[in-house]
């Protein structure tokens, strides 16, 4: 049995190697960004070229100082990674998970619940979900809506803001008054706008709301068809009682 100990020092430097690539990460990526890691990779980076040397050293028959191990593992660093990249469209592909919106406490039994299309991205990949809600009045629609992330709240806000007002000029509705605040509820920062629009002798009201849950990007688009929504509680309940997971 070898005396130099090769894979207890392939173990201590893998670790070594993941710690530092960490803390890189700590420094260069943003907090939301975390969320998508794939920490699986990492592991592979950091201990498949101390694995090779501690191999090697372990066939060798001369003595292997930490000098010449770490050495070595620092040569196979970059062909491990190169090699990682090559194959990495025969890895098992890590999706996160789809959003699962939810309500607590529940919401009143006068709103109806209809479950929208799937969203995608430029690549037609799903990436978040959305709910239809409907007051029984017919007046109050509340389209929900959640997606994976990789922004901070104020890149996702900015990018919704402009897709909402852009997406309600080109609805044909003339656009009365356009107002965007930002509040914190909760110790969240949420962002608001709201719309004043009329078609012909349609006139309707539309609020919107946007935060971030976790690695989630949520909106809610309140409209209102000849009926107060801004102030409106069971509204305001109903938003306050979403949770994505």
């Amino acid at each position: 049995m070898k005396s130099d100990k090769p894979f207890q020092k392939g173990l201590i430097c893998g670790c070594g190697i993941f710690a530092a690539i960490f803390l890189l990460l700590l420094v260069l990526v943003q907090k939301q960004e975390f969320y998508f890691v794939k920490y699986f990779r990492i592991v592979i980076a950091s201990f498949l070229p101390t694995m090779v040397a501690a191999i090697w050293s372990f066939s060798s028959k001369k003595h292997w100082t930490w000098a010449r191990f770490i050495m070595v593992t620092i040569i196979f660093c970059p062909i491990c990674v190169a090699l990682l990249i090559f194959f990495e469209n025969f890895l098992p592909e890590e999706r996160p998970a789809l959003p699962a919106i939810t309500f607590s406490p529940e919401i009143s039994s006068f709103w109806i619940i209809e479950m929208g299309q799937p969203i995608t991205n430029m690549a037609k990949k799903p990436i978040g979900r959305q709910l239809l809600l409907k007051n029984v009045d017919h007046r109050r629609e509340i389209w929900v809506e959640a997606c994976n992330s990789y922004d901070d709240f104020d890149t996702n806000v900015a990018q919704w803001r402009s897709l909402m007002t852009t997406r309600s000029t080109q609805s044909g509705f003339h656009m009365q008054e356009h107002k965007f605040t930002l509040d914190t509820k909760s110790g969240r920062k949420i962002a608001v706008l709201l719309f004043r629009v009329q078609k012909d002798n349609l006139a309707r009201e539309i609020m919107c709301e946007g935060w971030m849950q976790k690695r989630f990007f949520v909106t809610c688009e309140v409209m209102g068809e000849n009926v107060e929504i801004d102030n409106d509680k069971e509204i305001t309940d109903v938003i306050s009682s979403i949770v994505v997971k």
